[in-house]
């Protein structure tokens, strides 16, 4: 059975994760979700995966237009799994409802806890730290390949009402709070114009103009441009030079180029 993995990172943390599932699970494709909104997927896969982080206590904007548009077959076997620093609130439930517009629904959605990195709630912790999640995310992911391997492994969304009433929310709340918080992003003194900010953007929300990035308005909040600058140069706000940055050590830059630059402008 074909199996295509889609995924969405700014740190690399559910970039990881896309990567050990397709191992684990003997050779899955793995496919950015910037090409698959460029239409560069190929053919539809009969079991398809769904990885990206938690944002606001649902999936990012860039997720709920991809599946909203996504190759979809009769019949696939839709799994998603979801990084997050905390809770995942109503994900799985607003994916499971954008899947059922569609005539499809979520067989089955994970959890894994990763590190915490957002930068205006303090960004991420320091090494030691990181490393002790890292080392339970592990453990996570091998438990989520082998529910895989026993396919059509179902796991059911959460029932609360009330939980995902309020998780949905605080999700729209965050949506609507952060459109346009670009506005706080600035390079400091550091910055020499490499560039690295606007290749790793995965809407291509950032340019260059004098040497300098600039940010355009459309940001999907995934603090790639912060925490992949080599000189540590992007801020957001008065209060991040100090931050630690952090990317997920089974990422490299050249994976997130690779996943940055979509030609997609959100509306």
């Amino acid at each position: 059975m074909a199996t295509r993995i889609y995924w969405f990172s700014g740190t690399g943390n559910s970039f990881a994760v896309a990567k050990a599932l397709r191992d684990g699970l003997g050779g899955a494709e793995l496919v950015a979700v910037v090409q698959g909104l460029a239409g560069e997927d190929g053919a539809p896969a009969e079991r398809i995966g769904l990885v990206f982080p938690v944002y606001g206590l649902g999936p990012p904007g860039i997720m709920k237009r991809f599946i909203a548009r996504m190759p979809l077959p009769a019949g696939a076997y839709v799994f998603a799994v979801a990084t997050c620093g905390g809770m995942m609130g109503a994900t799985m439930a607003i994916v499971n409802d954008l899947l059922r517009k569609r005539g499809s629904a979520l067989a089955a959605g994970f959890g894994v806890k990763m590190v915490d990195n957002y930068p205006p709630f303090g960004g991420a912790p320091g090494r030691a730290s990181q490393q002790r999640t890292l080392e339970k995310a592990d453990a996570a992911i091998a438990a989520i390949i082998e529910r895989l391997k026993t396919w059509p492994a179902v796991t059911g969304i959460p029932r609360n009402p009330l939980w995902r009433i309020a998780s949905r929310c605080v999700h729209w709340t965050f949506v609507r709070a952060f459109s346009g918080a670009d506005r706080k992003f600035h390079a400091d003194g550091k910055c020499d114009g490499c560039g690295v900010c606007a290749k790793v953007c995965p809407v291509a929300n950032i340019e260059l103009a004098g040497g300098a990035p600039h940010w355009l308005g459309h940001c999907e909040q995934c603090y790639a441009c912060f925490h992949w600058c080599p000189k540590q140069a992007i801020q957001y706000g008065r209060r991040t030079a100090r931050q630690v940055r952090y990317h997920h050590p089974a990422a490299t830059l050249a994976d997130m180029r690779r996943a940055g630059a979509s030609p997609e402008t959100p509306a």
